[in-house]
């Protein structure tokens, strides 16, 4: 994709829509931010309202393509249907999703063949959107930012994670392997996850994005097998914990963003570490645990917080065209929340 096809994308889907697409630098992305107020930012939990433990089926959707679901499922990528948390309703005053179960293979053949769909075309110049349009004509283009009717509207998960490197603050950027689902290859925040339960049995229990983003650490920043059930006893998670009891590490909400490729919503938060012996401890594995980041291409950019044209010399040339869209508030907006913290800090240290 150029920059010329991503501005038509956004331009087009902004007046879909009726909104006020997420903008940086000048630049407007394809997705619709809701920021956390700072009454919820410190519970990140917060963000979750009612769950229905009843799993949709292809019934309910007003759309289903099978033909791109089989298509993926034969490219040799990664893909396992595993039960998903998915979007009921959106509140936005105060910041909540109430959500229902559904399934990875009925979002890949409802939301992620909505986005395929549209960047197909619009790398044509055309617009001509068969899929788009007949969910439309069921579900109303501003109904459907708030709910997730007739389409497995599966939510994600992304943290930003930033870290105290001998004095000098830098955020996580990684890149894709070539063998996901979806987005291959593309730039994204560590860690990234589609929010789910192990199973439908214990999806009431799992309920809450806290536990979620401490697995999601484990697994993606150190390396744990996926689905551990004993992450709670892990020396990596006991020594976040420690350092949160301390005031070293701060997670705060930073809000939920909303795709419009795919029409999936995204739940962001911000990992803000203090303690400088943390960066220290995750080359060496000098306390049982180092840094092995299984879903990427082990290659991170570390990019230092301080100024945002610093920031955007660092990352790739319209480094937008490769990131995944929901990643770009919870980046920015991570970052502008993690200078305000560590400005405090050190306001408390003078």
């Amino acid at each position: 994709m150029n920059l010329e096809t991503y501005s038509l994308i956004s331009d087009y889907l902004e007046r879909f829509y009726d909104v006020e697409l997420y903008e940086h630098n000048g630049i407007k992305h394809p997705v619709v931010n809701y920021p956390a107020s700072p009454e919820q930012a410190q519970n990140v939990d917060s963000i979750l309202g009612h769950l229905t433990t009843t799993q949709s089926n292809i019934d309910e959707m007003v759309f289903y393509n099978h033909a791109y679901l089989h298509s993926l499922q034969n490219s040799g990528r990664n893909l396992f249907n595993g039960i998903t948390y998915t979007l009921k309703r959106l509140r936005t005053n105060p910041l909540r999703i109430d959500a229902t179960l559904g399934s990875y293979f009925d979002m890949i053949a409802t939301c992620i063949s909505l986005e395929t769909e549209l960047l197909d075309v619009m790398s044509q110049g055309l617009i001509r959107l068969p899929m788009r349009s007949q969910y439309h004509r069921e579900v109303d283009a501003q109904q459907s930012l708030a709910s997730g009717k007739g389409r497995s509207a599966t939510l994600g998960g992304v943290m930003l994670t930033i870290f105290n490197d001998a004095g000098t603050y830098k955020a996580i950027v990684s890149q894709r392997t070539g063998q996901h689902a979806t987005r291959p290859n593309a730039l994204h925040l560590l860690p990234a996850f589609i929010f789910q339960p192990m199973n439908a049995e214990t999806a009431q229990k799992e309920w809450t994005f806290k536990h979620h983003l401490y697995r999601e650490y484990l697994e993606e920043l150190v390396g744990m097998e996926e689905g551990n059930t004993n992450m709670y006893s892990h020396p990596a998670l006991k020594d976040l914990q420690t350092m949160e009891a301390n005031g070293e590490a701060i997670i705060n909400l930073t809000g939920v963003s909303m795709n419009l490729l795919t029409l999936r919503a995204e739940i962001s938060a911000v990992l803000l570490i203090h303690d400088e012996s943390w960066w220290q401890t995750m080359q060496s594995g000098e306390q049982g645990y180092q840094l092995n980041t299984p879903e990427t291409h082990d290659k991170l950019l570390l990019i230092p917080i301080d100024k945002d044209k610093d920031i955007l010399a660092q990352l790739p040339e319209n480094y937008f065209l490769t990131m995944v869209p929901q990643a770009i508030p919870a980046f920015w907006e991570g970052i502008k929340t993690a200078r305000s913290l560590i400005n405090k800090k050190l306001g408390e240290i003078e």
